[in-house]
């Protein structure tokens, strides 16, 4: 068995400050170079060279202030909310429209609940299960009926085939228009009852 033995290292940093001066108002900008050390070792002469390299070009170079860049890009403006509030209370006047829309929506949808359970025949007289009625604006639509293709050679029971179908005749994958089919008021879990 082999014996490992993990140690941490702490870390110290060394640090150099450098100072200018404002170009623009004179005040003194200060700037902290730094790099880390680990606490078995000494800061490497190298490291504290290009540090000390690194703050005389600072230095030299021209730099602002804090204060005076915020000056810089002060602007003169004026208040135009007013240009504005209108179309606030048009907004929410809109939203309110769509909370009432979608509560009317989500009635609809609970008033055609009675469809789950029962039997739809499509177009190609292929008989389908309707699982569940839901909204259907995740995909753009306006409702999905969630149907399970039932077994043509034991009609009481349904396959893994699944389809969803709805009023939108642009549909994609696995979705099929309501146009041409037929919702009966068959009640498909009683066909095993009369087996």
């Amino acid at each position: 068995m082999n014996t490992y033995i993990s140690r941490t290292w702490k870390f110290y940093k060394y640090k150099i400050n450098g100072q200018c001066k404002c170009s623009e108002c004179g005040k003194p900008i200060n700037k902290t170079f730094s790099f880390d050390y680990r606490e078995d070792t000494e800061p490497c002469w190298i490291d504290i060279e290009r540090l000390k390299k690194e703050k005389q070009e600072w230095e030299q170079e021209s730099h602002i202030c804090n204060a005076c860049l915020r000056k810089k890009i002060k602007q003169d403006s004026k208040d135009i909310t007013n240009n504005y509030t209108f179309m606030f209370s048009k907004l929410d006047e809109l939203q309110t429209q769509i909370q009432q829309i979608i509560k009317d929506k989500d009635e609809r949808i609970k008033s055609i609940k009675d469809m789950e359970g029962k039997v739809l025949i499509d177009k190609d007289n292929t008989e389908w299960y309707i699982q569940s009625i839901r909204d259907g604006s995740i995909n753009g639509i306006g409702f999905e009926i969630q149907c399970y293709k039932i077994n043509k050679q034991k009609p009481w029971l349904i396959t893994d085939d699944c389809r969803y179908f709805s009023n939108d005749k642009t549909m994609w994958n696995n979705f099929s228009t309501l146009e041409n089919c037929k919702i009966t008021d068959e009640v498909f879990s009683k066909r095993k009852e009369l087996l």
